[in-house]
């Protein structure tokens, strides 16, 4: 009790006052998931793999597959860095959200274009965190534009160190869209 008293009894004191050091959301600079730097660095690290790379189109009911060069790996893979996704231009035309699944375990930060005009639209990038460095497993982006008279949608995924889909619907008009999915293995697992 004698305890309580003293310390009630100290409450008329003046205390020093606190600077408030938070800053509010518009004062912090954002800082997004480097999204076309990752890309980016698979693509080198596949340079320096002595790996086959097996490109499979599907269209329709119909697939083909074949084994193609880097040069032709590196342009396909270049779908995946829009300039949309740069630095800047990313973290001021995008809105983020985040959350942990606790069934996977992998955290999902998903970006909203904010710009109706933005040809891309959505990005999802899965990452597995650990203590040690967390780890992206996959990247998932969805564009929408139009060229000339016909409506392009395109859904793509990156998986880390794996392989790659495109999946495109071109439609013309009130016809129903065509689609070709383009898959890019390197992972000899994925085959």
């Amino acid at each position: 009790m004698a305890v309580l008293v003293s310390a009630c009894g100290e409450g008329g004191q003046q205390q020093p006052a606190v600077k408030d050091t938070t800053t509010s959301a518009t004062d912090t600079p954002k800082t997004y998931l480097p999204v076309t730097d990752y890309i980016r660095g698979e693509i080198r690290s596949l340079d320096s793999l002595p790996v086959g790379i097996l490109k499979r189109v599907t269209n329709g009911k119909r697939s083909d597959s074949v084994f193609i060069q880097p040069a032709e790996f590196r342009q396909l893979a270049s779908q995946f860095l829009s300039p949309e996704l740069e630095k800047g231009r990313f973290e001021q035309s995008f809105a983020e959200s985040s959350f942990f699944d606790q069934t996977t375990e992998l955290l999902t930060f998903t970006y909203q274009a904010t710009d109706p005009a933005s040809t891309v639209r959505r990005v999802d990038v899965l990452i597995s965190p650990s203590l040690q460095l967390d780890k992206v497993r996959s990247v998932y982006i969805e564009k929408a534009y139009t060229s000339g008279d016909t409506a392009v949608s395109s859904k793509m995924y990156w998986k880390a160190g794996a392989s790659f889909q495109i999946a495109t619907a071109k439609s013309v008009g009130q016809q129903l869209p065509a689609v070709q999915q383009v898959k890019v293995i390197w992972d000899p697992f994925s085959y």
